[in-house]
């Protein structure tokens, strides 16, 4: 892969930063009404990595919002998401997260519901990056939500479906990451054509995505090959089997099929309590594959608006 679809992958969840550089004229056009006050000072600085000057413009002008007492004003939201996006690139994650939920909050207040779902793609891609998968994802899906609305096209649109992507792969649900790619991809060619770098980027994450699956499958095929043959040297009721079983489970469940998932697991536990016991460790390990299986077929079966997370993203303890 060429090393600019490289970077374009890297830097996906903060598209803010590139999109008006590679954009068409007309999408350009659209979207500059858009733009933070000081994007010209602060942007040219990140492209060019000269990140501790972007940082120390961006800290002097949240000091004089404080002394101005205008924390709560769209352009103290511009810089807090900036200096967000800065320490993030910066791997700072964790400096970044609380001044990326403070300008959610001031868009909220703002009511400003194209911004939000802006700044809420920015918090999904922080929450990413800490691990944090669950509220990555609610603030991921809630972005969706507002940059999708009818009204002006917002090209943000693909990064949250990209960042969507990626959240859903971390947490093991491939086929929902293909469905997030999948949708981003489309919507960057309504919005960007074909060929764009970002467009081609994200198609990327959709085919590498879609090979995880197919290999998976195979995985799968194989191991349910395996089962049996492993089932007619030793037993169905063997430890050896048991352990096949346990397997099998966690090529399924990869690849989404959470209900074969959960028969298979099962399976394996039972055995390996019956023959082993309930406190030997493959059985304590075919437990919490269990679990997790059931726990993943209880979010699927969840009603859309519990499980999207519809709800504002928890603050921070």
């Amino acid at each position: 892969m060429e090393k600019h679809s490289l970077r374009v992958i890297h830097r996906l969840g903060w598209l803010a930063c590139i999109l008006m550089t590679v954009q068409p004229a007309p999408l350009r056009a659209q979207t500059a009404s858009a733009a933070q006050p000081g994007d010209t000072a602060v942007q040219p600085l990140i492209d060019a990595r000269k990140f501790d000057e972007a940082e120390t413009i961006l800290r002097d002008r949240l000091k004089a919002h404080v002394t101005a007492d205008s924390m709560e004003t769209a352009a103290a939201a511009g810089d807090t998401e900036w200096l967000a996006l800065l320490l993030a690139m910066t791997k700072r994650a964790e400096e970044a997260e609380p001044l990326i939920r403070s300008a959610v909050r001031t868009r909220e207040q703002l009511g400003d519901d194209r911004l939000t779902g802006r700044s809420l793609n920015r918090l999904a891609s922080v929450l990413l990056e800490r691990g944090r998968y669950e509220e990555a994802e609610a603030a991921a899906r809630r972005a969706i939500t507002l940059l999708s609305a009818p009204g002006l096209a917002d090209d943000r649109l693909i990064a949250a479906w990209g960042n969507a992507g990626r959240i859903l792969e971390a947490r093991g649900r491939l086929p929902e990451a293909i469905t997030a790619y999948s949708e981003g991809v489309g919507a960057g060619r309504r919005m960007l054509g074909d060929g764009n770098a970002v467009v081609a980027a994200l198609q990327s994450l959709l085919v590498d995505a879609e090979a995880k699956m197919s290999a998976y499958r195979e995985r799968s095929a194989g191991q349910r090959r395996k089962v049996d043959a492993v089932a007619d040297a030793t037993g169905r009721d063997s430890v050896e089997t048991a352990r096949e079983h346990y397997l099998l489970s966690l090529y399924l469940a990869l690849q989404g099929d959470i209900a074969e998932a959960e028969t298979t697991a099962e399976q394996a536990y039972a055995i390996q309590a019956r023959v082993l016991g309930r406190d030997h460790a493959d059985t304590r390990a075919s437990l919490y594959q269990l679990a997790t299986i059931l726990r993943r077929g209880a979010e699927a079966r969840a009603p859309a608006h519990v499980q999207h997370g519809d709800s504002a993203p928890p603050a921070p303890a």
